[in-house]
């Protein structure tokens, strides 16, 4: 089963959807849209996306760091983040083991001290299923 995310939005993009449809006054349909984007900005201002906050306020502070320092180039910070976004899901989920999240970024280039800097900001891992 498919599970729909709600967000502050859903409800006017139906609304707007249904204006459009039935044929409402171009009044309506234009207050509707305004509507829409000032939710749109809320949800982003909140950081409705904990990835999002997790990149912000906790990987990118490290990259930065890391950057002055040398160990890093900015074209790898897309690399930084995947690897950041993975620890995240997998390894604090407890579906990946710290070695194996470790190996596989160091392969494609990744400096392991940044990498061990970004897992412990981020928090313990569980211990993963077998």
């Amino acid at each position: 089963m498919v599970r729909k995310t709600v967000s502050r939005t859903t409800s006017i993009r139906y609304k707007l959807k249904q204006a459009k449809l039935h044929g409402l006054p171009e009044e309506t349909i234009i207050d509707l849209k305004k509507q829409l984007v000032t939710a749109m900005e809320e949800e982003r201002s909140a950081r409705f996306d904990p990835y999002s906050k997790l990149y912000k306020d906790t990987v990118l502070p490290i990259l930065n760091r890391a950057l002055e320092n040398g160990f890093v180039g900015k074209a790898q910070f897309g690399l930084y983040r995947s690897a950041a976004f993975e620890y995240f899901k997998k390894v604090v989920g407890g579906s990946m083991t710290l070695g194996a999240w470790l190996e596989k970024w160091e392969s494609q280039g990744l400096h392991p001290d940044v990498l061990n800097e970004i897992a412990e900001a981020i928090g313990k891992p569980k211990t993963p299923s077998a």
